[in-house]
């Protein structure tokens, strides 16, 4: 862990921090660490999602989980955006699920900071939503797929 400034209700104050956001000077205030469970379900994402994006476009895909400046927000439940380099930008997370919030510093594998405190029922929840929603997304975008029902796709 390194030591950096956060912001509290009291001012600024010398706290342990692993995000790369909280030694900026606006530091968005994600205070909860990011339990395992959330983390792997992050990476099944991920993976879901850069095997969709193969299968569409037959190309290795430069995922926003990644420090790759790209951005995934094809589908209405979740959005997810690489670090971003840009000072002019102000990322508030880097992704987001309903009213939850992750940061992470340049890779998803890196100071995993969320905007609330987050349990593995929750994280089940997630998983499950984002899921979905990628599998309509592939369904839609996929050629190969456009023919078969949304029932054995879901099987």
């Amino acid at each position: 862990m390194i030591s950096g400034l956060c912001r509290e209700a009291d001012g600024l104050i010398m706290t342990p921090v692993t995000c790369g956001y909280c030694v900026r000077p606006n530091c968005p205030e994600k205070r909860f660490d990011v339990p395992a469970i959330w983390e792997a379900a992050l990476q099944m994402i991920r993976g879901e999602l850069d095997r969709i994006m193969w299968n569409i476009h037959q190309e290795e895909y430069q995922s926003p989980f990644a420090n790759t400046g790209n951005r995934f927000d094809e589908c209405e439940e979740f959005t997810v955006e690489a670090y971003s380099w840009n000072e002019d930008h102000e990322q508030s997370f880097n992704f987001k699920w309903r009213d939850v919030e992750i940061s992470w510093y340049k890779h998803l594998y890196r100071g995993l900071n969320a905007n609330m405190e987050l349990s593995a029922d929750l994280a089940s929840e997630m998983l499950g939503e984002c899921l979905v929603s990628l599998r309509r997304y592939e369904r839609e975008k996929d050629p190969l797929l456009s023919e078969i029902s949304a029932e054995e796709i879901m099987d």
